[in-house]
């Protein structure tokens, strides 16, 4: 009978013990952002192929669920998935039927624990975002998006539950939404900025879900330590309490740092799957209490990682489509048109696109950018993946009213920054419809001479033109969205339909006396 009694007393000293004595935990969390559309590794066409994609990100974080549990791996992502690759295109606005669009299928199948609105996620309109939000199996985070009665469009928060910790996620996207977007594609919203009540938030979480740790995934920028609207992350880490980390996304930046007093991990993983932000972290644990809490961030690159066997099995079929669909001939081309030659002065690229401009909304003038300036098409048959080459982007056409001032005052800004070769090429817009030049030698903001019209007539600084301008631009640019006279369709689209109706294009089949000239003077 002492015998038993002895034995069951140190097993229960033993048992003791083992609770008293603190166990080591970790979790491992890991954030993608700014895919657009990078899901597969094939780029559609000959033998190109991606350098990295969401199919290695997805053998990399089932690697870890194998190797640490897949109770102590988080997935995230932070936002811009839907814009940007002819897969996305293809399942926004081609393939419409009834199965679930493919981001929530391979979202559903790497079983993400939260996903984050990005601002060109908004840009693909309420038939695509909010069938979305149905379809996913995970919380659709933007908490500073609200509805028309002022509550939440998208979930503000979500909680997670892995290796014994409690852990909240907030999930906000770019507030600057409105100043880029057509109305019409977020309709019903307001977008408030990312600071405003973000500390009574975490503040109400914190004491009311008694988490043990707090994340806050923003599809916003890096930005600095002044307040910042649109890239505003380091200035949250210095100046918001409570926070454990920052998930940050939308300027493509690879960034990882402590920031801020409390020494917050500040991680964004570049774009297009090429890394991923991964925060390691590991504590102890005794009777329920947590201690020796530690967090190790890092980047990694995707690019050496083997792709997942299984995802590309599963969505096989699906990139047979979009390739089917990207590889679709719509005309031919007589010349080769090298997008570089838009950098030096008037080429056939940007006289093409100012042409569809011009053509689809019979405006007078037309404004637009050289949104690609490395790649060459050869002459021959044009298929549709050179037109996303053309316009890689989901801008619609609208035509605006502007003076002849405000056109010259546009033109002033344009080439100043142009002839300084100072910032990217997307902000080099040039304006068919007029014959005019630019002294490179002349003082900033002196240097458009504008001789006339395309045809002849005199141009008129107070008269008022209509003019072709893609939304972004419009709806960034000053108030001109309130002087929205036509709205078309995608530009991409417009594009399109132009080199159907046509057959064949070429320098030759261009609008001369509707596209004028101009030319830079050194």
């Amino acid at each position: 009978m002492k015998k038993t009694i002895r034995g069951l007393l140190t097993l229960v000293i033993a048992v003791v013990a083992y609770c008293v004595v603190p166990k080591q935990h970790n979790i491992t969390v890991v954030a993608t952002n700014d895919l657009h559309g990078r899901f597969f590794d094939s780029a559609y066409v000959a033998d190109k192929t991606n350098p990295s994609s969401l199919s290695k990100i997805s053998q990399y974080v089932n690697n870890l669920r194998n190797d640490l549990g897949k109770n102590h791996v988080i997935l995230l992502d932070i936002g811009d998935v839907l814009q940007g690759d002819n897969a996305v295109y293809y399942y926004n606005y081609k393939d419409t039927s009834g199965q679930a669009h493919l981001m929530s299928r391979i979202f559903n199948y790497m079983q993400y624990d939260a996903v984050v609105v990005g601002n060109h996620d908004i840009e693909t309109g309420h038939p695509v975002y909010d069938k979305i939000r149905t379809e996913l199996d995970m919380p659709y985070l933007a908490g500073n998006v609200r509805n028309e009665a002022d509550e939440p469009y998208f979930l503000p928060y979500t909680l997670l539950k892995k290796g014994g910790l409690k852990i909240a996620v907030i999930g906000m996207t770019n507030p600057n939404i409105p100043n880029w977007l057509t109305p019409s594609l977020w309709s019903g919203m307001t977008f408030r900025p990312i600071q405003e009540k973000l500390q009574e938030q975490i503040d109400a979480i914190r004491s009311n879900e008694k988490v043990d740790l707090l994340f806050l995934a923003i599809h916003a920028g890096i930005g600095n330590s002044s307040n910042d609207l649109e890239n505003p992350a380091l200035q949250l880490a210095e100046s918001f309490h409570g926070i454990d980390a920052i998930f940050a996304a939308h300027d493509h930046r690879r960034f990882c740092s402590k920031a801020g007093p409390d020494s917050i991990w500040v991680l964004e993983g570049g774009s297009r799957a090429s890394h991923v932000a991964q925060l390691e972290i590991q504590y102890n644990s005794s009777l329920g209490k947590i201690s020796d809490l530690t967090k190790k961030a890092s980047l990694i690159k995707m690019d050496t990682c083997p792709s997942d066997p299984n995802y590309n099995e599963r969505f096989a079929a699906d990139y047979r489509k979009v390739q089917d669909f990207t590889l679709r001939p719509v005309g031919t081309m007589s010349q080769a048109m090298d997008f570089s030659e838009s950098l030096t002065g008037q080429s056939f690229y940007l006289d093409f696109i100012h042409t569809v401009q011009l053509e689809s909304t019979g405006a007078q003038l037309s404004i637009a950018a050289p949104l690609n300036t490395r790649i060459r098409l050869e002459a021959g048959t044009l298929n549709y993946n050179h037109l996303f080459q053309i316009y890689p982007f989901e801008n619609q056409l609208y035509e605006v009213w502007m003076t002849g001032e405000e056109v010259k005052d546009f033109l002033e800004h344009s080439y100043d920054a142009w002839v300084a070769e100072r910032g990217p090429s997307y902000n080099f817009d040039s304006v068919a419809g007029l014959i005019y030049e630019v002294d490179c030698k002349a003082a900033t903001g002196k240097r458009i001479r504008i001789k006339s019209l395309a045809n002849g007539d005199k141009f008129n600084p107070k008269a008022q033109y209509r003019v072709a301008i893609n939304s972004y631009r419009a709806s960034g640019t000053g108030d001109l969205e309130s002087r929205v006279s036509q709205r078309l369709p995608e530009i991409r689209e417009l594009i399109d339909q132009y080199v159907n109706e046509q057959g064949k294009i070429g320098p030759e089949t261009l609008p001369t006396e509707k596209i004028g000239h101009w030319r830079f003077i050194f």
